[in-house]
């Protein structure tokens, strides 16, 4: 019998609802059993993280007593990856790369040799591995920092010094980028060296005191004053001297090339650097002479950035070794003043400041007779 039309209502086949009704509960019963299996996961049966799990762990939602499973995906999970595709459907890129950018034309530094080795390593090779957390970190080579050189002192009238003796410091590649002078001074009598206040400032080269006059006995007791020979500096490009018993001769080519920053005479004698003599201390260092007879600069000194100081004492006796020196006790006023205590200088003395610009002093040097050294005394000279 064929539905009836009443007006508006219109009368539905039985058989016809019942199929819908089906199909909903059909679709209703699968979504249930999707929610179900994803309210099922944990972190013991899929990649969930442990943190994901609710108040009792993956063990509360079936995970029995003794019961031991594999992490990550269990049996009947879906598993989802992709599908390579064959090599003739692989399309070649090639052509399209830019050829300015290839490991050869790479410029490798420190920064990042560590990033361009793996680089190179995987596209070379797909076995290689690389920890992850490396890659892209900034390192920075090793480096030794200078430190201040020590001192040699020699107490004695006379004395011969030979061998070789090295006095050098060496300045590390941050010091020698900073530049920066030493602020500290030494608690040595007649050290005149700027030593490092701080690591970062560059090392001083060492100090070589030649005592020859000495103060015997304490503040509490009677003090001897004994006195030494006189010494000389020579030039050691030539022939040594011939050396009296009462002398120290001392080659301008070993204090120069040992390194000293720092050199201190001091003798109840007098003090000669020889014509031709051309002694060099270390910069920043100093000279100090104390003599009690004449000190004669007839060679050159050079000490860049540092101090030249000489005086002397007038003291009765002046080398212990000889006689024709020594003062007379009683001086008229009419007698002529000898001249026993007298700095003269027929050298050259120099202190001029030194260069902290590698680039300047590079362009500075390929200009023929380029010297702008400045001749100064920087210490005191008292007679």
């Amino acid at each position: 019998m064929p539905p009836t039309d009443t007006g508006n209502e219109r009368q539905v086949d039985p058989a016809v609802r019942i199929a819908e009704l089906e199909a909903q509960v059909a679709q209703l019963l699968a979504q249930i059993e999707v929610l179900t299996e994803k309210l099922g996961r944990n972190s013991g049966n899929s990649h969930l993280p442990p943190s994901s799990d609710g108040p009792g762990g993956a063990a509360a939602r079936g995970k029995g007593r003794g019961e031991k499973r594999k992490r990550g995906g269990q049996k009947g999970h879906r598993g989802a990856h992709r599908q390579l595709l064959p090599v003739e459907r692989v399309d070649d890129i090639s052509a399209r790369l830019d050829p300015r950018f290839t490991f050869e034309n790479f410029v490798v530094g420190k920064p990042n040799e560590l990033a361009y080795a793996a680089a190179r390593q995987v596209a070379e090779s797909v076995s290689v591995r690389f920890n992850p957390t490396s890659a892209g970190t900034n390192t920075e080579p090793s480096y030794t920092e200078g430190r201040d050189a020590g001192a040699l002192t020699i107490k004695a009238s006379t004395n011969v010094l030979g061998g070789t003796i090295h006095a050098e410091a060496f300045a590390g590649t941050h010091q020698l980028a900073d530049a920066k002078a030493g602020t500290a001074a030494s608690d040595l009598p007649g050290d005149a060296r700027a030593l490092q206040a701080s690591a970062t400032q560059l090392p001083s080269g060492g100090l070589l005191k030649i005592q020859a006059m000495n103060q015997i006995g304490s503040a509490a007791t009677s003090q001897t004053v004994t006195g030494g020979g006189d010494i000389i500096v020579y030039a050691g490009s030539g022939a040594t001297p011939a050396r009296n018993a009462g002398e120290i001769l001392l080659s301008d080519a070993m204090l120069s090339g040992s390194g000293f920053a720092g050199l201190t005479l001091q003798t109840s004698g007098s003090v000669t650097l020889a014509s031709g003599s051309k002694l060099t201390l270390a910069a920043g260092g100093g000279l100090q002479i104390d003599a009690g007879r004449t000190v004669r600069f007839d060679g050159d000194v050079r000490v860049a950035s540092g101090s030249i100081a000489a005086r002397t004492y007038e003291v009765q006796q002046g080398s212990v070794f000889r006689s024709d020196d020594d003062l007379p006790l009683f001086i008229g006023a009419t007698d002529a003043t000898p001249h026993l205590f007298d700095i003269d200088v027929t050298g050259t003395l120099s202190a001029a400041g030194r260069w902290v610009n590698d680039a300047l002093v590079s362009e500075l040097r390929q200009v023929k007779g380029s010297d702008f050294e400045v001749v100064r005394m920087d210490g005191l000279v008292a007679g």
